[in-house]
């Protein structure tokens, strides 16, 4: 048995909430802290190494944290905006807005992602 708890951070919305499956692969949710948040003594060089960092508005060296807060294996399509489903702070779980929390209190503006994993 593991002796990690598997916490869910992120509420995925289901089909029946006028989104689909467009099966192109499925989708994962990112936790990201801007490196001018924290004193450069604590800057991580690992940033360079992770494309999503451009993605969430970081320069690759401007990115201090990233994590990964959520996944699902469904592209959640909507229906009717035409558009695929993006987190933002009011789908986090009462775990994950703590956590959201906890580091805005500490660094200041965090940044939620969600990424298409086709």
């Amino acid at each position: 048995m593991s002796k990690y708890r598997d916490v869910q951070l992120v509420n995925f919305p289901s089909c029946a909430e006028s989104y689909i499956d467009s099966e192109e692969g499925g989708l994962y949710v990112k936790l990201f802290v801007k490196a001018d948040s924290i004193s450069s003594a604590c800057f991580i060089n690992w940033a360079v190494e992770d494309p999503d960092v451009i993605v969430a508005g970081c320069a690759p060296r401007q990115c201090a944290v990233s994590m990964i807060i959520g996944s699902t294996a469904k592209a959640l399509w909507h229906t009717g905006e035409l558009r695929y489903w993006s987190a933002s702070k009011k789908d986090l779980t009462p775990e994950g807005l703590a956590l959201y929390n906890h580091l805005e209190k500490i660094y200041g503006k965090i940044i939620i992602t969600t990424f298409l994993d086709t």
